[in-house]
């Protein structure tokens, strides 16, 4: 009997410079050959068990990272019926081959080549799942391997957090904003976004790397950003963060948002009587368009607002 379950899908942007489609691609691939498990929290693990094109025409890749606990043998163990630690002479009566893990999930991905997004399961997936801090720290720890940049132009692979652009929107309609913080780290501006070509181009143009932005609102005024301010927090979304305080509209409280609290995340309803795989690659697709959804028209929308 079928029955429906919503899965949570999450984004994490992949970043290198320079960059190609190509080469990340390779590098993913190589890092999936590598098998070479990165500890994620405790005696917690990951492994990049597998990676291929799925439609065999290079923009669209899947795969599984296990996940497993890595038991330290070395350790005391408990025997629960005495109360007290297990001796010796039980622990060899008791052989657990290397090779056997305890506590296996399967997190499903995707990776968009043309974007170098990655999309993964977040929650509630069947078969396992992975937080979006820990995939990030999984992931920086994995593609940063010596061995992966030894051959490469790059030294560095750079694992962004994809965050919501409905909270940067958020700020400005729900609170009057006193300062205002932007950071956009260096973008890939080939992308085909506007925004990131115009942020690229304007960071080369002056050699930096990063670019940050802090305003604060005139006496008893409010920030109100203008178009290329909202450029930046746009691209920011993808390659950065904001983080804006100001006075609860409502509350006429002191209130402080920062997008790196709100990471894109979406959920997506899933028949359980259907395969997850079609389901976890469409719901990929609509959550790597979003990622990539430009902010509203704040002056279109405002006037709308007025007229209604």
């Amino acid at each position: 009997m079928s029955t429906k379950r919503t899965v949570n899908l999450a984004a994490l942007n992949i970043v290198t410079h320079p960059h190609s489609k190509a080469g990340y691609t390779a590098l993913l691939e190589e890092a999936t050959e590598l098998k070479q498990p990165i500890k994620i929290w405790g005696d917690v693990h990951g492994l990049l068990w597998s990676w291929y094109d799925y439609y065999d025409t290079g923009e669209l890749y899947t795969g599984e990272i296990f996940i497993y606990s890595e038991i330290d043998m070395d350790q005391e163990w408990l025997d629960l019926a005495r109360g007290e630690a297990a001796s010796n002479k039980q622990l060899k009566e008791v052989t657990i081959p290397a090779h056997l893990k305890p506590h296996f999930k399967r997190v499903r991905f995707a990776f968009f080549a043309n974007i170098h997004l990655i999309v993964f399961a977040e929650e509630n997936a069947p078969d396992g799942s992975l937080g979006v801090t820990r995939m990030q720290k999984f992931l920086s720890r994995l593609l940063n391997d010596n061995r992966l940049l030894e051959n490469r132009k790059f030294t560095e692979v750079q694992i962004r957090l994809v965050q919501s652009k409905e909270a940067i929107e958020e700020i400005f309609e729900k609170i009057a904003v006193k300062t205002l913080e932007i950071l956009v780290e260096k973008p890939n501006g080939d992308d085909g976004g506007e925004a990131e070509q115009s942020v690229e181009d304007e960071l080369e143009e002056e050699n930096v790397s990063s670019y940050f932005i802090k305003m604060k609102a005139a006496p008893n005024e409010e920030i109100d950003p203008n178009q290329r301010t909202m450029r930046y927090m746009e691209e920011a979304a993808l390659n950065g963060h904001v983080k804006a305080r100001g006075v609860d509209r409502k509350t006429g409280r002191k209130k402080t948002v920062k997008t790196k609290d709100h990471p894109l995340i979406e959920g997506y309803e899933w028949d359980t009587g259907t395969g997850f795989l079609e389901f976890f690659l469409d719901g990929a697709r609509k959550l790597a368009k979003k990622a990539k959804k430009k902010l509203r028209d704040r002056s279109r929308s405002t006037e709308e607002d007025q007229e209604e």
